[in-house]
This record gives C-alpha cells, structure tokens and sequence, in this order.
C-alpha cells in the first residue's frame, strides 16, 4: 500500500520503534514517497496561512487572497479580503467565514468571488484566533482574550474574557465538547501558562485545568475525537481531558510542539511546530493503536500551519521551507499480502501450541494480524515491520476440527484476503481392548464364565 503522507528525504533510511499512546510511546516510520506536491500557491518568499475543504473545493489563504485548488498542481485566485490578512477559516450556516488581523469578520461569496463585511468583535480588537459554532450560533475568540457571539449583520455581542484578563492574553481555540463551549487561553506575555475554562453562560467561564506539562506556555489546538477532548501543547505533549480540572498526558512528541489537529477518514492526524530547527512531521491516530509518524512533506524545517481533509485525503502546508507549497499524503495504498500460516496440523485438548504468522506489504509500512482460531476466540496483534513473523499460542479445550483464519492489515488500513489452516485435536480415544479390560476387572466373574465357555 503506498502511504498517505508526503515524505522526501535525502537519505532514505526505514526506522521503526515502536511506542504506546497508553504507555507514552511512539510508533516512527519512514519512507519516501508519501507526500505529493500538489502546486505552489504564492510565490517561494511567502507562505500559505490556512487550507479548508468548502462545498467540495479545497481553498487556501495567503495575507489577504484566497485561492481555490483546481487539481492537479493548480491554483487560481479566488478573491480578496481589502488590507485585511485572513487569520482564521471556518464555516457557519453552510457559508465560508474569515477571521482577519484587524479583527473583523467576513462571510464568503463563491458567486463574485468576493468576501462581505461581517462586523468587528468588540472595540480595540486587533485579531481573530479561533472561531466555534456552538448551539448554531457562531462565537470567535480574540487577541484581547475577549469571546465574542455573532447575532447577525454586523453585530456582535460580549460573552466574556475567560480567566483573569489582566494576565491572560489571547483566546487560542475554541471547541465545543459534549454540547458545552470550551476555550484555550494563553496566559502572560511572553507566554506563562495554558488554561483551558467552560462557557457558563452571560459572560461567564468557568476554569477547567491546564493541559500539558507544569510550565506548558501554549496551548495549540484543541480537537475532539470519538468522544475525547485532546489538546495539542507547545511542550511537544498530547495531553486528555479526564473532566473537573484534570488533564492527562498520553504522549509526548520528539520533533517539536503539536500542532494543526485534523480528522480525516475517521483518523486524527496533527503536525509538528519548528523548535529549535526541527523537521515538521505528520502523524496519525486511530484511537485504540499508537501513534504514526508519517514523514516530512519537505526536507526543512518550519512549522505547520495548516492541515485539511478533502476528497478523504489530508493536505498540509507550512511556512519558510514550505515556499508557498500545499501537499497531499499520498492514500493509493496497496494492501498486504494474504499471511501464511505455519504450525501443527494435530494436537491434542488444553495444550497450547505455537503458530507463525507472516505477511508483506508492498509499500513496506507496518502491519497488524486479525486471528480467528475457529473456536469464537479472535486476536489482533501490535503493528509490526513488513515481513517480519509473528508467533502466538493457542490451545483448544474441545475435540474438534479447527480453522485458523488470519488476514493482515497495515496503517492505511488496506486489509489482505483470508488465509486458512486446519488443525485437528482428536479426543483421548481408549481401545477396545482397554475398555473390555476395564469391563473384566469391573465384573470378574464374567470373565471366568466366558473363560469356561471358550475352553468347553
């Protein structure tokens, strides 16, 4: 299968270590050929701000200028918000919104290919962190630390400044989790802290916690996924909330901060932020294994500024190195080889005997085992390299014919065919002497008279 992520390298080297999302490890992978360059937005010098899938069409955001993804390696220019550059997307009421650096909010018109004046969130405001559409209504978060709810025309309304305003500066993310309104403050400045408060209605926020590590600065995203909220922090940590004020942390990334969370064919994928002149990376979580590093879309350093999902696949892009590029993870994936399956064909009840499995996947990524062994008991394996073979034991309690079913499946999850092997466990089967002989010591008169009978 080929991977879904762009990747280049200079030196091609395939390293795998495995790490647990519940143990506070990482799974890493590389490979070449992930990620494919789908065009150059904006000249090399400049970078693409934000990308967003809007009824059906990919569109990016450079300063002011928007442009639409025509396939491809092409883009055209799709309209301009005037000395204002666009901060954040979102959509609302099925409409594209932009939240600029001066504050303002804009509602866009695919028809004109022009953006329409929405209104400023409150007085001295001088920008637009996030955006949340929460109970259909569309709420932005503020440079000012200031939440502002939208009512329509131009009008916006105060809700609140969550936390301490005199300390705590802008509104990072908003997020709505289980029908309540969330937001991620940074706190001083340079930043100090990260919190997190719970929309209590009016102008009131309740405190919930600060994710990360003790002295985490900065709050990155925030994202919900079957059913948990995750926070990606400035400390390279992925923390969980646990509810109250209790966060926990469930992994901590090597290559910088975590950053852009995104769900795409029901798996979240983020990005990493530059620390220190790292490599951006790309990796992916499907909730039950750990997580995957899958690549670099460029060989530099940076930090991403923008994931989305479109036409079920995930496209990035990022500053500096990035030079005015989007790419798409590469999702024509091959599945694995059907596995062979190597044991005993015979054995007897309640002893337990050893089984290999092994399978390949054309692209070389890591893949998993499905095991049935016929009697309602079904495994699954970690993921492990290509081609490496797996032995796991198994014993039945009954007599029986047995079929071992097995399939693989890797990180894409392209699956193989089933494979079958037979074992049969025969009963302890007595002979017919045997049983005759206990039938004699059982009733040994029978056997005198039978002795009488043949010698008469």
């Amino acid at each position: 299968m080929k991977k879904e992520l762009i990747l280049i390298l200079i030196c091609v080297t395939i390293t795998s270590s495995v790490i647990s999302a519940k143990t506070n490890t990482l799974i890493r992978y590389y490979d070449e050929n992930n990620w494919i360059d789908v065009g150059q937005v904006v000249d090399e010098n400049y970078f693409v701000n934000n990308l967003i899938d809007y009824n059906n069409d990919l569109y990016a955001t450079h300063e002011n200028k928007t442009y639409k993804y025509e396939g491809e390696t092409n883009w055209s220019f799709a309209g301009e918000i005037e000395f204002h550059h666009i901060r954040v997307l979102t959509i609302y009421n099925e409409s594209l919104y932009a939240g600029t650096d001066f504050g303002s909010i804009h509602r866009y018109d695919t028809d004109n290919l022009s953006w329409e004046y929405c209104g400023v969130a409150g007085p001295n405001c001088n920008h637009i962190h996030s955006f949340a559409v929460y109970h259909d209504i569309l709420y932005a978060g503020t440079y000012t630390g200031n939440v502002y709810r939208y009512d329509g025309d131009t009008i916006w309304t105060y809700v609140g400044n969550p936390g301490n305003s005199t300390i705590e500066l802008w509104v990072e993310e908003l997020i709505v989790y289980q029908d309540e309104l969330y937001a991620a403050k940074i706190a001083g400045f340079p930043p100090e802290g990260a919190r997190v408060y719970r929309y209590k209605g009016d102008a009131s926020w309740s405190y919930v916690g600060e994710p990360g590590k003790n002295e985490n600065p900065h709050i990155n995203d925030l994202i919900v996924y079957n059913d948990v909220l995750y926070a990606g922090n400035y400390d390279n940590t992925i923390s969980m909330y646990e509810g109250d004020t209790s966060w926990k942390i469930i992994d901590e990334i090597s290559d910088g901060a975590v950053n852009c969370f995104q769900i795409c064919k029901d798996k979240l994928y983020f990005g990493t932020a530059d620390h220190f002149h790292k490599q951006t990376h790309f990796y992916c979580y499907d909730g039950e294994n750990p997580w995957f590093d899958l690549g670099m879309p460029i060989n530099g350093t940076g930090s991403l500024t923008s994931l989305a999902c479109y036409n079920n696949n995930i496209y990035g892009t990022g500053p500096v190195d990035f030079k005015g590029h989007v790419y798409r993870y590469n999702s024509d994936n091959g599945p694995p080889t059907k596995p062979t399956i190597t044991g005993p064909t015979n054995g007897k009840p309640g002893i337990e005997y050893d089984f290999i499995f092994n399978s390949t996947d054309p692209e070389n990524d890591p893949i998993m085992y499905i095991i049935e062994w016929g009697d309602d008991n079904t495994e699954w394996t970690e993921y492990g390299d290509s081609g490496e073979e797996i032995m796991l034991k198994h014993n039945w309690s009954k007599k029986g014919g047995y079929i071992i079913k097995a399939k693989s499946r890797d990180i894409n999850d392209a699956e193989s065919n089933w494979s079958d092997f037979k074992v049969n466990i025969p009963g302890n089967r007595a002979t017919i002497y045997s049983l005759f002989q206990l039938f004699f010591e059982r009733f040994p008169l029978l056997e005198r008279l039978l002795t009488l009978i043949r010698a008469a």
